[in-house]
């Protein structure tokens, strides 16, 4: 499918200063990876570290990137997506500016043009954050 790192912004419509991921380490039908170093005049970084919406646009980023990838891999064109839900939020830590973390995002369930993906983020080995969100992409 491709070798890795890509740089997610070549996947994801976000850009500086929003964007919350620099890039894809891995993608495949089971998994993306996304890694993230928090500069420390991120918008959305402030004394106590990346805000914890932050983090939730690390993890909706990294499904946007691995739907981007796999979209040009196919041949096919980029499809925006929007957030329809978050669940089961979880948030243990903020990460401080300067650091570098890790979002995985795993397919639990496609309806539609809805998808439904496990999401997570990591501080080294440390899980920091995590959801369950669905995505609608833009027909």
């Amino acid at each position: 499918m491709g070798t890795f790192p890509q740089a997610a912004k070549d996947f994801i419509p976000q850009q500086y200063p929003f964007q919350c991921i620099d890039d894809i380490v891995e993608c495949n039908e089971e998994k993306t990876l996304c890694t993230f170093r928090i500069p420390e005049n991120h918008v959305m970084c402030d004394a106590d570290g990346l805000s914890e919406q932050a983090l939730l646009e690390v993890m909706a980023q990294t499904a946007a990137a691995g739907a981007g990838f796999r979209a040009q891999s196919l041949g096919q064109g980029i499809q925006k997506g929007f957030i329809g839900a978050i669940k089961h939020i979880q948030i243990q830590q903020r990460p401080p500016a300067r650091a570098l973390i890790r979002a995985e995002v795993r397919p639990l369930h496609q309806i539609g043009q809805a998808s439904i993906v496990q999401a997570k983020t990591f501080l080294g080995e440390l899980e920091i954050a995590s959801c369950e969100l669905t995505i609608f992409v833009e027909i």
